[in-house]
């Protein structure tokens, strides 16, 4: 029987309710990823985080308070706003989403003392609940804001990344608006606040609030920000089409940009935020030629910035550029030879292909075309359905109805030398994968001598339902019992 495709190999187990969709991740930390060559070089290439450990949360003492992260409202927890003199400004809309690019600006122009319109904002206001940007938002934040940076308070490095706004909103104090709670207001008692974040609720159908007193829809197209939104797009749709997406007209516009307006660009548009990070990898993997480095450059991208790492892979000039079928065979070369396992970075990368069809796609011509390719494709569905092959029931049922079964079955082989599911398996079926691989490849002669050490041991017995092996041994005098 031919070869199957993982989604009829292993079809009769997909339908069990047996099967969970439990991907565990530890096995990552077993062996050193792979990296592109000279590591050092790609967290230069983008101005980092602060340091990983939260700062100390400072007092306040008077001084102006910036809280920037997402934010989620709560219209059913209301909150009194303090009453004694404080200014605290959202930037955002009650019931709106902020533009985080805008919302940034105006951080920006009112430290420089620049005039910045926030909403009105009455004594009551919805609870808020806090949430640390991406890290790739808040890379590009902080491009914005430069130096300024440490003077905000980022929410999941220098607050708790499920801060409120008042955590007591029906005690007696923070009723009257005299917080000495442990939410945000509580926190800084003294101090004046500017929130910078998100208000809307649990809808769906969010309005976006463009920013500086909520600029209406003809005033936002009219600004000067959007009109080079929208010439930015452009110019990469045609650099794209030109075949020169991350070296062309946009690139050397990018390069002009100061480092403020570049974290603008970024932050503004997420298209361009994937070309940002895109053209990051193509510059160090030899322009996606170097396939260890492009790996690399993509497990980069996993670790240190996972939600754009996943928008990276829908991105259609990226999918169209790096992972092409040549490149994409590889990178998998590479990975088999240097972490021959499952849940590294190809395996991470080919589990989402649901959510990029066009990698859906590579991936099946490649499956098509490269019996190795498709093999490991088999076994890594596999390895995901038995939960890292830890789950020996439901491993063992796979083996007997899809392998074993199969007469002609092509794939002990591969079970040989994969690492992973060989240390699974026990010696017994070490003993009846190496058997049934002489059978299939012609080495029918060796098969009596290379049992016979096994023969009248008793965890080999079951050896004899192996409908291929016991018909063999038989037709060759060979008993399964001891002294036979």
């Amino acid at each position: 029987m031919p070869l199957l495709k993982v989604s009829r190999l292993v079809d009769s187990l997909l339908g069990s309710n047996q099967f969970v969709d439990t991907i565990l991740r530890e096995q990552r930390n077993a062996r050193p990823p792979v990296t592109a060559p000279a590591p050092a070089v790609l967290p230069q290439l983008v101005t980092r985080a602060a340091a990983d450990q939260p700062a100390t949360v400072p007092s306040g003492g008077g001084r102006k308070i910036y809280v920037l992260g997402h934010g989620r409202a709560d219209d059913h927890d209301l909150v009194a706003l303090p009453r004694n003199g404080r200014n605290i400004r959202f930037y955002c809309t009650s019931g709106y989403s902020l533009d985080m690019a805008r919302g940034t600006r105006m951080i920006l122009d009112d430290l420089e003392g620049r005039t910045i319109n926030t909403p009105r904002t009455g004594e009551i206001v919805p609870n808020m609940t806090f949430e640390a940007l991406t890290s790739g938002q808040e890379t590009m934040a902080r491009k914005m804001l430069q130096r300024n940076a440490d003077l905000l308070q980022w929410v999941g490095k220098d607050l708790p990344g499920d801060s409120v706004l008042c955590t007591d909103t029906q005690g007696q104090n923070c009723a009257r608006g005299e917080h000495d709670c442990a939410g945000i207001l509580g926190t800084y008692a003294t101090s004046d606040i500017d929130i910078i974040a998100c208000r809307g609720g649990e809808s769906e159908n969010v309005r976006t609030d463009w920013g500086n007193g909520r600029l209406t829809s003809h005033e936002l197209i009219s600004s000067g920000a959007y009109k080079r939104s929208v010439t930015y797009s452009d110019m990469m749709e045609r650099d794209a089409k030109n075949g020169v997406p991350y070296s062309g007209e946009f690139a050397r516009t990018y390069d002009s940009l100061s480092e403020q307006d570049q974290g603008f660009v970024m932050l503004d548009d997420t298209d361009a935020q994937s070309w940002f990070f895109g053209r990051e990898i193509w510059k160090n993997s030899q322009e996606f030629q170097d396939p260890a480095a492009l790996l690399g450059g993509i497990g980069w991208m996993r670790e240190e910035y996972p939600e754009e790492y996943i928008k990276l892979l829908r991105n259609d000039t990226f999918l169209r550029f790096a992972l092409t079928a040549d490149k994409v065979l590889a990178m998998f070369r590479v990975e088999q030879e240097t972490s021959p396992v499952y849940g590294e970075v190809f395996t991470d990368m080919v589990e989402r292909e649901d959510d990029a069809r066009n990698l859906h796609d590579v991936l099946s011509g490649i499956q098509d075309s490269d019996d190795e390719f498709n093999n490991w494709m088999v076994w890594n569905e596999v390895w995901q359905k038995t939960s890292q092959f830890a789950d020996k029931d439901l491993l063992s049922e796979f083996l007997e109805e899809n392998i074993f079964a199969d007469t002609e079955s092509r794939q002990f082989a591969h079970m040989m030398k994969d690492v992973a599911l060989w240390d699974a398996l026990d010696q017994p079926a070490h003993v009846r994968i190496m058997l049934r691989n002489m059978y299939v490849t012609g080495q029918s002669d060796q098969i009596a001598s290379a049992y016979e050490p096994y023969r009248g041991h008793d965890e080999y017995q079951y050896l004899k339902n192996d409908v291929v092996l016991a018909a063999f041994l038989a037709s060759q005098t060979v008993d399964h019992e001891a002294g036979g």
